[in-house]
């Protein structure tokens, strides 16, 4: 059985590659996709239609399901 000190050294590895193996294909694109003003307005648009008051936080969703409130 191997002393515990000689169980924990740190070995000496090979250290892994820093090339990046990205595809190279012709529908490739680094960047995402371009969305036009025009569209960016209408989204913006409908979401101020579904959520006249806003979208809701996280903390606001979860006090709307709860039905006792939480006191320390």
């Amino acid at each position: 059985m191997t002393p515990s000190s000689e169980s924990c050294v740190i070995r000496d590895a090979a250290r892994p590659s820093l090339e990046l193996n990205l595809p190279d294909g012709e529908g490739f694109a680094p960047l995402p996709p371009l969305v036009p003003l025009s569209a960016m307005i209408e989204r913006s648009r409908q979401l101020r239609h579904w959520f006249p008051q806003g979208i809701p936080s996280p903390e606001e969703r979860w006090r709307a399901k709860s039905e006792w409130p939480f006191v320390l």
